[in-house]
């Protein structure tokens, strides 16, 4: 069901999810909907203006009306991108389409500017939207009317960057063992310290399937070192750090709650049962079983290929658990992603470099979701669930000690 909510504060929020769908702002004078690909703004349409990216396209080319409606036709019935058959047609540059799209954009959000009230509701369509042309796409901020920017957004935007460099000063001076430390925003470094930054693009990869996707923190331990990304609350996006391989991961998380207000997270616990289900079929299953009956606070271990099929599943608890061990498979691109870690370290690496298997946690509502690569085991990667009670130190022991024990069985 739709609900009430100010317009461009929802649509900031999706943005900075990176989300892919239609947003749908509605009231009684007034019905704007909104296309989003992957966090950029794709297509607005406004119903006091429909026209509007058709007559600015006819102002720029000598497009005629038979030729745009033959083009149209053929899009709604085969389902094709409008811009991008425009170009294919040669009847408009790429220029003169995203030229036509602004206006359209433009128009469309300059009428939400003054709603503060409206009914909101988002169809998320990641799979219909995957393949449509990013460069016909645009970062909110191009688009935005300038109505909608404070005038104090500058000196605003200025003072927190000032404050946020030296917050990670202080973090960086205080932390033993930390490389480098950052606040990335859609992609995008708000502050980094020291100032040499590490490549967006990295942090970008995991963000996607960590912060952007539902978790509060994530830290990934590769070759070089551990990669630690945490949700801010009074902003969008995550501050992130490198830690060296002899860094102590304790001492850093605790001094990023210290600096930074960092989401808040829950605290209460949730239900387990003392009974263990299971499902699929592994060798390793009597193996799996056996140890959850000695970890208690283990609620649930995976099995995942790296196809994302899973041979076998156990869990400790009801449906709200079982659910969540079913979704491990969605954090496997996080140990695809720490394939390109190095680049987020100076230098060039060592000879040891990925000798270790990569593992990684993730905080998800009252979860702690621990993975990791298995070398030589039943499956290629291994899933463990544990209460957010439970310390991190004790979810990384239990990792690594079914771990051995699934490679042990592997080679006896």
């Amino acid at each position: 069901m739709p609900e009430k909510e100010r317009p461009l504060s929802t649509l900031d929020r999706l943005i900075a999810q990176r989300a892919s769908g239609e947003l749908i702002c509605a009231a009684p004078d007034l019905e704007v909907h909104v296309f989003l690909q992957r966090g950029r703004v794709a297509w607005c349409t406004e119903s006091g203006k429909p026209f509007a990216f058709t007559r600015r396209l006819t102002e720029l080319t000598e497009l005629d009306r038979d030729t745009f409606r033959q083009i149209l036709d053929e899009c709604r019935r085969d389902r094709l991108p409008l811009g991008e058959t425009l170009i294919q047609w040669r009847v408009a540059s790429i220029d003169q389409v995203r030229e036509a799209l602004r206006h359209q954009i433009v128009s469309a959000l300059e009428a939400l500017v003054s709603e503060s009230q409206v009914q909101v509701l988002f169809l998320e369509r990641s799979r219909e939207f995957a393949e449509y042309d990013e460069a016909l796409t645009f970062e909110l901020d191009d688009v935005l009317p300038a109505a909608a920017k404070p005038r104090e957004t500058i000196a605003t935007a200025r003072s927190e960057d000032d404050d946020l460099n030296a917050r990670l000063r202080g973090f960086y001076d205080e932390v033993t063992g930390v490389a480098w430390a950052g606040v990335v925003q859609r992609g995008k470094s708000l502050a980094w310290h020291p100032s040499t930054q590490p490549r967006a693009e990295s942090i970008a990869r995991l963000s996607e399937f960590s912060l952007d996707a539902c978790a509060d923190f994530v830290a990934v331990r590769a070759g070089l070192g551990t990669v630690i990304g945490a949700a801010l609350a009074d902003r969008d996006g995550g501050v992130w750090c490198g830690l060296d391989v002899d860094a102590t991961i304790g001492a850093a998380v605790s001094a990023l709650t210290a600096t930074f207000p960092l989401d808040d997270k829950p605290t209460e616990g949730i239900t387990s049962a003392p009974e263990i289900d299971s499902d699929g079929d592994s060798p390793a299953a009597e193996t799996v079983l056996a140890f959850m009956e000695r970890a208690r606070d283990v609620l649930g271990v995976a099995l995942v290929d790296r196809d994302g099929s899973s041979p076998y599943r156990a869990v400790r608890g009801g449906p709200g658990l079982r659910d969540a061990l079913f979704a491990l498979e969605r954090r496997l691109p996080i140990l695809e992603a720490a394939d390109h870690l190095d680049a987020l370290w100076p230098g060039e690496r060592g000879d040891d470099f990925g000798s270790a298997p990569t593992s990684v946690v993730t905080g998800e509502g009252p979860l702690w979701c621990f993975g990791a690569e298995l070398t030589c085991g039943p499956s290629d990667t291994i899933w463990l669930l544990t209460d957010r009670s439970t310390s991190q130190g004790l979810g990384w022991a239990y990792l690594g000690a079914l771990g051995r024990q699934l490679a042990h069985r592997e080679t006896t």
